[in-house]
């Protein structure tokens, strides 16, 4: 009877053991999960906002084909691009700033519709020349005044698009290190459940044997 209650308690040990590491691995395992899935929606929501940059300077270079056009030609159907293309540039900073707001990037989007109202008010001023004159009024691209401008939002719109790219890059690396957490986890923990199994049997029968 001594000999069959010291063993039941000697493997009950062993359970518990084994349970309390399985526990820990699949707290580990979650963890990671939970991490990796956090960290791959904010990827995700990088390269959304990624692609609301480039729509943005799609929409910038669009106005200025636009407004060149018009200046040099004279021509109202010119304004159909340039008319456009603002509508997809105040799409894209609406969006880009309810996206990025609580971000270190909001600062960024704050300074890129600084530089966008600055060339925009020149280009409109540029329409309304041409307009008032009802007749080309020369290359606008060799304004020096819109160029300054132009080049001055485009380094704004490189700027957040750099710092978007090395947000996402660091989100997709921690993806990645968060699923290699998780998989490690669940290795390191199978293996120790199997070893503390593989321990308690072999004690245990060279228990049996002392105790017979």
């Amino acid at each position: 009877m001594r000999f069959r209650l010291t063993l039941r308690v000697f493997w009950w040990a062993v359970a518990i053991a084994a349970c309390a590491v399985q526990l820990l691995t699949i707290g580990l395992v979650i963890v990671g999960i939970l991490s990796a899935g956090a960290s791959g929606r904010e990827a995700d929501d990088l390269r959304g906002q990624q692609l609301l940059v480039s729509s943005l300077r799609q929409g910038v270079l669009e106005q200025e084909l636009g407004i060149e056009g018009y200046a040099s030609s004279g021509d109202p159907r010119q304004l159909v691009v340039y008319t456009a293309g603002g509508k997809d540039v105040d799409a894209a900073l609406q969006r880009l700033g309810t996206e990025t707001g609580g971000t270190p990037r909001a600062v960024r989007v704050v300074l890129a519709r600084s530089a966008v109202g600055d060339w925009q008010r020149w280009a409109e001023g540029v329409r309304l020349r041409v307009a008032s004159a009802r007749k080309p009024v020369g290359n606008a691209a060799a304004d020096p005044e819109g160029q300054r401008l132009l080049t001055r939002l485009m380094a704004v719109v490189d700027q957040l698009q750099s710092e978007l790219d090395g947000a996402e890059r660091t989100a997709a690396a921690g993806r990645a290190s968060a699923w290699s957490f998780a998989a490690v986890a669940l290795l390191v923990g199978s293996i120790l459940v199997g070893a503390v199994l593989v321990v308690g049997t072999v004690r245990a029968a060279d228990r049996s044997v002392r105790l017979a």
